[in-house]
């Protein structure tokens, strides 16, 4: 192995960037033409062979003429004391397979990066070149998110040795009759030993494909033989449902047994690609066919065959598969787009109106707008926010839910006029059917144990005083939000989502009598998934996203059997849907939102962008000497861990999901150590609870901290122990857990239900959060102190611990205050306005971190975007 500083050939080696049986790869200079290239070092087996060398000189100069943005261009090779090396461009970014340990990727993403390599392919096969080892270790994503291609003509040369029976790779000879690849991409000719051509490759690229979309690779079995058996032999596996079908029957054209049935070449795949990729992007807009240009005539026939072949495979299936999903049919209409946000619409009885609601000066209002009428009509001028709008069954009145102290039931005619009261004392509602009948959810003081409880209570007649709903386990610990509660049409039960420590969807009996069942326990609902009934009261169109960062989408959620089915896709989020009388449209809401990263300064002055793209990045956290910042960001497609340097402008990975098990959902709320050296996160992931991880911020493998739900880390100022939030016997409770032999987590001795992640003083006096009653001030053996209430969603120490900043929202402005720890005494210090809203993308995970200097908070901020859309053609299941 070579070390930095190592004079090979004209190169100097800088770094190793990877070793295996195929050689070691280093980065190294060329200090001709000042620039970084990749110098791959080749085993012996292929320097010492003369015929193997002459064969390999001879393709590595036919490759170094491909000239493609999608092929890594060779530029040189050689010999240095008898080692035979090849010099290839360097480029920043990451194999597929590394794409693919973080999770699967969206259909139109893949049909994207699959239509470069077939472009590329084109290229190659064009110059009489075939790959023979296309699989996502040699395909590289680069930093910008384009697919570039390893190897043209090398790797069937290079001979790999099996290290264990169940080895993949096998063995690849120059002779004739020889295997040549990776066993697992192997076309069935490969694995018979004949001759190749282009469509060999074209079998390769589309097990890629599938395995991009299934997350796992099609015909990968315990050993060798197996796998190449299953490729003569076997079928292979059906894509997920939610693929489209024009994608499904290219990747089945692409693996057809016979070469002759697969695409004939690769130029005509990379076209029927970019069409799937077009057709599964739905969110917003029309589907629609893209139309053909004059000088095209020849793709012609590469798409009445994938059209042929979808329409042939759907005869087949219509006897096995209900209402097939055809996106020609899909019909995306605009209704509300105007620039202000419109949210949660809600379609009337008669279904004739909608009602939603719409931000003025940062203050949602009741709206409503008949189907017929071109303008809406204003409902509500309040100085309280409008939520949770829902109609009565004979459609003459709007409830909806006016946010203020602890929430108030109103209604309201469509035709205007003036709201009566009916209720207080809840945050949502829903009506039966029959009209005769308030569900709502109720959060609770108990002041002899110091904590809330949300909870499910029924007022019937409308208006009388509630009664709780009598069956459990519908007291959820802490000031649980309802993200969903609604009758079903037949008025037999209730469908209730609600979060304990994430999310959770049951079916509640109505009226009291059989236990409620939870549904879909084994799904990540995400964030804020919302749900809303069709009309034949077994299913209901769900918006959830399955992990974090990626943007949530519409399912069909069959309630009885708990099967789901996405029926749409996106790169903005689709949330609050609400379905038509009839059943066959939907109406949502289409989000878009961007985090970036700012900086409040605390002498009021205005706000400082610190970072942005058109990504999320949230959550910040400064270092000690100022000079880095940690954050959680989307920009790869899944949420991970990067570190940005001030000075030098530039950004790092620190942690991402290859660094775990499968499963990881998202990695957020970081926090730099007081000296900077590690970083503690909270991991989220499918299977198992929320817990906190601490990494070196140089690298390294990260370590569990806590096996309980824990999350909204803070470092104690020696960087000895995390500070954070525990949801176990009791929800949101501080916890302390030391970095050391004993990592078990400790309850703070009468701690407070924490609204706010806690702040650790850089003075160690204190442990600070807003709860119920005001700020409260704790320490890890029990010590408290109240303060006044500051009103905050996130809170930060100054450096000298005598002073708590706040960002506060009231009345749709966001301000920024401060309190006197030693008096009590609250300043407001900024009011940004209804422009600025700050936010770490969900509860708990805002950061307000103090900057050095103690002159800034480096917090998130998100603007978004929502209008309404209503789509018809979706596959729904008809009233019986």
């Amino acid at each position: 192995m070579l070390t930095p500083g190592t004079q090979f050939g004209p190169y100097e080696i800088v770094s190793l960037l990877g070793a295996g049986g195929m050689g070691e790869v280093y980065r190294a200079r060329d200090a001709r033409l000042q620039r970084f290239v990749a110098l791959k070092v080749l085993p012996p087996e292929v320097s010492g062979d003369p015929l193997r060398r002459r064969r390999f000189e001879q393709e590595a100069r036919a490759a170094s003429a491909l000239n493609h943005p999608g092929i890594i261009s060779v530029f040189d090779t050689g010999e240095q004391d008898g080692a035979v090396y090849i010099v290839s461009e360097l480029v920043e970014g990451e194999s597929l397979r590394d794409t693919l340990k973080r999770g699967g990727l969206p259909q139109n993403r893949v049909a994207e990066l699959a239509s470069q390599v077939a472009g590329a392919l084109a290229v190659a096969h064009a110059a009489g070149i075939v790959h023979r080892d296309l699989k996502p270790e040699n395909i590289m994503v680069t930093r910008d998110g384009r697919a570039k291609v390893l190897d043209f003509g090398l790797a069937k040369q290079i001979e790999r040795t099996a290290s264990a029976p169940d080895e993949t790779a096998i063995l690849t000879r120059t002779s004739p009759g020889a295997v040549l690849g990776t066993a697992a991409y192997m076309s069935p000719e490969q694995v018979r030993g004949e001759a190749v051509d282009a469509r060999s490759d074209i079998f390769s690229l589309g097990t890629v494909i599938l395995e991009c979309l299934l997350g796992r690779a099609p015909f990968d079995h315990p050993t060798a033989a197996e796998t190449m058996t299953a490729i003569l032999r076997e079928d292979p596996p059906e894509p997920p449902e939610a693929v489209s079908p024009v994608l499904r029957q290219i990747v089945a054209h692409c693996l057809e047994k016979d070469p002759d049935h697969r695409f004939h070449s690769a130029r005509d795949l990379a076209f029927a690609l970019r069409t799937a990729g077009q057709s599964s992007k739905p969110s917003g807009a029309l589907p629609a066919v893209a139309a053909p240009r004059r000088n095209a005539r020849w793709a012609w026939p590469a798409i009445a065959a994938v059209l042929a072949a979808t329409l042939a495979v759907l005869a087949i299936r219509h006897f096995r598969e209900p209402a097939p999903i055809d996106l020609d049919r899909y019909h995306f209409i605009p209704f509300a787009t105007d620039p202000e946000e419109e949210r949660a619409a809600a379609w009337s009885p008669d279904g004739k109106s909608i009602a939603y609601t719409k931000s003025f000066d940062g203050i949602p209002q009741l709206m409503v707008r008949a189907l017929d009428a071109i303008e809406p009509t204003q409902l509500t001028r309040d100085t309280a926010a409008a939520t949770n709008p829902f109609w009565s069954p004979d459609s003459s009145l709007i409830y909806y839910v006016r946010e203020t102290g602890g929430g108030e039931l109103w209604a309201i005619s469509p035709a205007g006029g003036k709201p009566t009261r009916i209720l207080t004392g809840l945050t949502a509602g829903a009506i039966s059917p029959d009209g005769k009948s308030l569900a709502l959810w109720r959060i609770a003081e108990d002041r002899a144990m110091g904590m809330s409880q949300g909870s499910v209570w029924i007022s019937s007649p409308p208006g009388a005083e509630p009664r709780p709903y009598k069956q459990a386990p519908f007291a959820v610990m802490g000031r649980a939000p309802a993200y969903c509660l609604a009758f079903a049409p037949d008025g037999r039960s209730l469908l209730l989502i609600t979060e304990a420590h994430k999310p959770e969807m049951w079916l509640l009996p109505f009226p009291e009598g059989a236990p409620p069942r939870r549904i879909f326990a084994n799904i990540d609902l995400g964030p804020v998934p919302t749900a809303a009934w069709l009309p034949d009261s077994r299913h209901a169109i769900l918006a959830f996203a399955p992990r974090l960062g990626i943007e949530s989408n519409l399912w069909l959620a069959d309630v009885k059997n708990e099967r789901l089915r996405k029926l749409t896709a996106g790169a903005s989020a689709q949330s609050s849907p609400s379905v038509s009388p009839d059943g066959s449209r939907v109406i949502f809401s289409s989000v878009e939102a961007d985090y970036d990263l700012i900086e409040l300064p605390v002498d009021g002055s205005p706000v400082r962008r610190l970072l942005g793209s058109s990504r999320n990045e949230l959550s910040p956290s400064w270092s000690s000497d100022g000079s880095q910042i940690v954050y959680s960001t989307d920009r790869t497609g899944s949420r991970e861990i990067w570190i940005h340097n001030l000075k030098a402008n530039l950004d790092r990975p620190a942690v991402t999901a290859s660094n775990f098990p499968p499963g990881t959902a998202g990695l957020v709320d970081p926090v730099f150590s007081p000296d900077a050296s590690r970083i503690a996160f909270v991991r989220y992931s499918a299977t198992d609870p929320a817990t906190v991880w601490v990494a070196s911020s140089v690298g390294g493998a990260p370590v569990r901290l806590t096996a309980d739900h824990f999350q909204s880390p803070t470092w104690s100022p020696d960087g000895a122990g995390v500070a954070g939030l525990m949801h176990k016997d009791h929800p949101w409770m501080p916890a302390v857990v030391g970095l050391g032999a004993d990592m078990t987590p400790h309850m703070v001795p009468d701690g407070p239900v924490c609204l706010t992640p806690p702040d650790w003083s850089p003075t160690g006096e204190w442990i600070a959060c807003e709860a119920q009653d005001g700020v409260a001030l704790f320490t890890p053996e029990g010590k408290t102190r109240a303060l006044p209430k500051l009103g905050a969603t996130v809170i930060a120490f100054s450096r000298d611990g005598k002073i708590i900043y706040g960002v506060c929202r009231d009345r749709g402005h966001e301000l920024l205050k401060s309190m006197d720890v030693a008096s009590g005494a609250v300043r407001q210090i900024a009011d940004y306005g209804t422009q600025l809203t700050i936010s770490g993308g969900a509860r708990y995970q805002t950061r307000l971190s103090m900057s050095p200097d103690g002159k800034s908070l480096a917090t998130s901020a998100v603007a978004s975007k929502s209008d309404l859309w209503i789509v018809d053609g979706l596959p729904l299941p008809k009233r019986n």
